[in-house]
């Protein structure tokens, strides 16, 4: 249940990073229902560390944005684990800390590095060794699935095309976004970032289906948008998350009947997919935030 906890958990400071405005209700209900979606689940059943990951990630956004660099630097160096999932979000984090000259940052990942390898050499002097044997292990072996084998149970006769092109697309994408907010604030940063995170499963890059509980927080950001936006945004918000949530669970189920492969495929597939159209739909909306009274008030008062 540890992995539940810091699912929740990050989906409340994910809540803390956009400023949620919408019911607190509805937070806390989407934190605990969230928590036991399929992908949290299946990553419980298999006992990955992904669940806490999105955790880290989170930790590591709130501590830029509150100003604590040395812990930053330090959760930084535990994001480091399973680059596979979040390999687009460290790179990004990389560029935004040398471009804003945090060196801080460095200095407290470097010093949490330092600890930690004297730590292990202590206690066992060989794992260096050990650890780049297991790391050559783990890219030969045929583990997990890609967007390429999934795209090949889906469209046999053009799945390399497609899958080349989803990869061409999806990287110039994530460039021109961070082209483009290189000197965006805070808010547009941390919808890059989680950007970042739901384009990496279409990528092309081995990972597993438990990975995929790292974009849990996208669907909050979408959920946002849709209600500080529209006066029936909890109405369009709260369908949208059950659609979610119940298409994967479906999919799982009918994993049985299905052909050989394409349950699987589609798992990998249908969240990023939806998310990466989610963010984007939340785009305009996400970083240029409604007006309030007190903002249209100070408008007038500059235009006189």
């Amino acid at each position: 249940m540890l992995g539940q906890l810091a699912h929740a958990g990050a989906i409340l400071l994910t809540a803390r990073l956009i400023d949620w405005r919408g019911p607190r209700a509805f937070l806390i209900g989407f934190a605990a229902l969230s928590a036991f979606s399929f992908y949290p689940m299946l990553a419980l059943l298999d006992g990955t560390a992904a669940t806490m990951l999105i955790l880290v990630y989170c930790g590591v956004l709130w501590a830029m944005r509150s100003g604590h660099d040395e812990l930053a630097g330090a959760l930084f160096v535990l994001g480091l684990h399973k680059w596979e999932v979040g390999l687009p979000f460290v790179i990004l984090l990389c560029w935004r800390i040398v471009h804003e000259k945090r060196w801080r940052i460095i200095a407290g990942f470097g010093m949490t590095v330092s600890i930690l390898t004297a730590i292990s050499l202590l206690i066992d002097p060989r794992w260096p060794l050990s650890f780049l044997t297991a790391s050559v292990a783990i890219l030969r072996s045929p583990h997990g699935i890609t967007s390429s084998a999934a795209l090949l149970v889906l469209w046999p006769d053009r799945a390399t095309q497609a899958a080349t092109g989803i990869t061409v697309v999806v990287l110039a994408t994530l460039v021109f976004e961070w082209a483009v907010g290189r000197e965006a604030d805070f808010r547009h940063f941390i919808w890059m970032a989680f950007l970042a995170l739901a384009a990496t499963p279409l990528l092309g890059i081995r990972t597993e289906l438990a990975n995929l509980v790292v974009l849990a927080p996208c669907f909050l950001l979408i959920a946002a948008a849709a209600i500080e936006r529209r006066r029936s945004g909890l109405w369009l918000a709260a369908p949208f998350l059950v659609f979610a949530f119940a298409v994967p669970w479906c999919l799982a189920w009918l994993r049985l009947t299905l052909q050989e492969g394409l349950a699987e495929a589609l798992l990998l597939l249908f969240l990023p997919a939806v998310c990466v159209l989610g963010m984007y739909w939340t785009r305009w909306w996400f970083l240029r935030p409604a007006r309030t009274w007190l903002d249209e008030i100070r408008a007038a008062k500059a235009r006189a």
